[in-house]
């Protein structure tokens, strides 16, 4: 073997050492300054399981059919969701919200990287026969309204206003 292609062979393991440790990596999401006019209108009630606030990756495993997907924490979002929910719900202005009970169940946000980094890290024929995440796992995608294997973000709330 040359060294030529000893050294793209290294810049090509680099590459792929590099891709996956920003998929495990917590990283912190700066969404910018929220609305805080007009004070709480509503009361907002976490009640998400700890589990829920906490940053997770699915698996690092490249052949499971979770690789590349993430759950984000609270930590990994400025504000927090629940601030987000909170200054979204008081900028809305909606009577019918004026001080409400509002509890939250559950509230995630799942980024899925699983088509993007394969795409980049296999070749077209490897990547294709590696399991995916469909729809019926939480952040999973159907692959046919993926097309360019597009970074994916999902975002599942639950919760109750004035117990209803």
């Amino acid at each position: 073997m040359s060294f030529e292609s000893r050294k793209i062979q290294i810049v090509g393991v680099l590459g792929l050492c590099l891709v996956l440790m920003s998929c495990a990596s917590q990283r912190v999401y700066d969404v910018g300054p929220m609305h805080t006019a007009m004070g709480n209108m509503v009361n907002l009630i976490d009640e998400r399981p700890d589990t829920e606030k906490q940053y997770r990756l699915r698996s690092s495993n490249t052949f499971n059919c979770e690789f590349g997907i993430y759950d984000l924490g609270d930590s990994s979002l400025r504000p927090s969701p629940m601030e987000m929910l909170l200054s979204s719900l008081n900028s809305e202005n909606k009577p019918s919200y004026r001080g409400a009970e509002i509890r939250v169940t559950q509230f995630r946000v799942v980024v899925n990287k699983q088509s993007f980094v394969r795409k980049i890290t296999w070749k077209p024929t490897v990547s294709e026969s590696l399991c995916q995440a469909g729809p019926e796992v939480l952040g999973g995608i159907d692959k046919s309204l993926n097309a360019n294997a597009d970074p994916q973000i999902t975002v599942l709330l639950n919760a109750s206003v004035n117990g209803k």
